[in-house]
């Protein structure tokens, strides 16, 4: 697959995206704060978004992971996501992972933070109330490699995603997809992210019988992660008998489905909701006459 003659900005661009953590904390609070991981000095939490009422029954869970280029980003841009989905029923969780930026860590390091915080999620359910066997994965961008890679990169957990929801996921960053002067001139933060381990690292390339069922959203004017990587990512799960939905947007760029970023938030939420309760994590949505 050939990359847009954009793409150099590629990681700039995810870099330098306007943030509006404070903004997203304060009207978005969590109901809950944990300290998941303690490494190498970094104390990464994970926030809990909580239903209302007291549950009948264990509750299906969401975990989001933010994007950012594995560089920079926090778990406040799913913020507004986590508790969409918790109004509905669900325990929405956010969690932090190390990043180049302030770690100088690299995408591997992140997967790593990714499992754990998965794992973390498993292991306190019942302190949560919830079903671990309904534990959906999701996120954006460079967080959709993270939430993809928890079910397909090695090694698998014993107890997989029930769900797969990615915003215009980075699932397949191989330089060698980059043309002649353009490769050349993201070949360099690409190795230092990838450490050469393009093949390891890209979900895409994992793709095997048994992965959990997918919702894709991208936009097809999207420069950084063109939504061919979404399109191949849908095919490879439909190749193996795996239910994948894929919402392209036409014309909309990166970061369409953060909320006040785009007009595609609310949208892509709907969208979600209903795709969770078609794989049984969520109750049906009625239709509307």
């Amino acid at each position: 697959m050939r990359m847009p003659i954009l793409l150099p900005l590629v990681l700039s661009v995810l870099a330098a995206a306007p943030g509006c953590a404070t903004a997203l904390a304060g009207r978005y609070a969590p109901d809950e704060h944990h300290v998941y991981r303690e490494i190498d000095g970094t104390r990464l939490e994970i926030h809990v978004f909580l239903p209302a009422g007291k549950p009948a029954a264990l509750r299906p869970a969401v975990l989001f992971f933010h994007g950012g280029s594995w560089t920079r980003g926090g778990p406040q841009r799913f913020f507004p996501h986590a508790r969409e989905l918790a109004n509905r029923g669900m325990v929405g969780l956010s969690a932090a992972y190390r990043l180049r930026g302030t770690q100088g860590t690299g995408v591997a390091e992140a997967l790593d933070d990714a499992k754990a915080a998965y794992a973390w999620v498993l292991s306190h359910a019942d302190q949560l109330g919830i079903d671990p066997a309904r534990v959906a994965v999701a996120g954006g961008s460079a967080g959709g490699q993270l939430a993809a890679g928890i079910a397909l990169l090695d090694p698998v957990p014993p107890v997989p995603p029930a769900a797969l929801v990615l915003y215009n996921p980075a699932l397949d960053m191989h330089p060698d997809d980059f043309d002649g002067l353009l490769g050349w001139a993201v070949r360099p933060r690409l190795e230092r992210l990838f450490a050469g381990r393009f093949d390891e690292l890209s979900p895409t390339r994992h793709v095997r019988a048994g992965a959990p069922p997918a919702a894709l959203f991208h936009g097809t004017g999207d420069f950084i992660v063109p939504v061919e990587q979404s399109r191949e990512f849908c095919a490879r799960l439909a190749a193996v008998h795996t239910l994948c939905e894929l919402f392209e947007y036409p014309d909309a760029q990166h970061g369409s489905f953060n909320f006040g970023w785009g007009r595609h938030y609310q949208d892509a939420v709907r969208e979600t909701a209903r795709f969770l309760a078609e794989v049984g994590l969520l109750p049906a949505i009625p239709e509307v006459r």
